[in-house]
């Protein structure tokens, strides 16, 4: 799991510094809707492309995961999976 976790460094390292401010004033992120954070819905976002989910499946599992308590360890146990 510390792989994952330091993957998901590596990746937001990638955007620009004040990428969480650009996602508020751009309308990109209007409203979290039930997530956390803007991490766990860019999360989503990417496993909704990467894993080729339909809407209904990333809906599904973003729900397990609220109801779970933890989006990051349900992300990180779908991953594993894969």
């Amino acid at each position: 799991m510390a792989a994952l976790h330091e993957d998901w460094e590596i990746l937001t390292g990638l955007f620009p510094p004040n990428w969480r401010g650009l996602g508020w004033r751009s309308g990109a992120i209007a409203r979290l809707r039930g997530f956390r954070s803007q991490e766990d819905v860019l999360r989503t976002l990417l496993l909704h492309v990467g894993c080729g989910w339909s809407l209904r499946e990333t809906a599904v599992h973003a729900k397990l995961a609220r109801n779970r308590g933890g989006f990051r360890r349900h992300v990180d146990e779908s991953v594993a999976t894969i």
